[in-house]
């Protein structure tokens, strides 16, 4: 009995032995310093190009820095005032995010769409 337990868990080990052996990650790490304390991160697709961007919503002015993943070109775009929560999202269907605050003080969204 011990034999047959020994070659069932060798047989069992190997393979998972040399699965591990031949283990290669592939993970890709990437950093971006973007914003300033206080910033609000608001990620997405802004460009369209099926990525996300950095992006932060700086609560102070109301305006949003965005680096286009498709280009690294950097855009601003003041939407939004002090008080109010940013809620990015394709709010157009056009398949890139559009620049949109909730302002809690009426209920109301204003947003902002990318029509470009």
């Amino acid at each position: 009995m011990k034999v047959g337990y020994r070659l069932l868990m060798m047989a069992l080990t190997v393979p998972f032995l040399i699965g591990i052996s031949n283990f290669k990650a592939k993970a890709q790490i990437t950093t971006q310093q973007w914003g300033t304390t206080g910033d609000i991160p608001v990620p997405g697709d802004y460009d369209g190009d099926g990525k996300n961007d950095f992006a932060v919503w700086r609560p102070n002015n109301g305006t949003w820095y965005v680096i286009k993943s498709s280009t690294g070109q950097i855009i601003t775009q003041q939407w939004g005032t002090t008080g109010d929560r940013p809620a990015p999202g394709d709010y157009s269907g056009d398949g890139k995010n559009d620049f949109a605050v909730w302002r809690p003080n009426n209920g109301t969204w204003y947003i902002f769409t990318n029509l470009q």
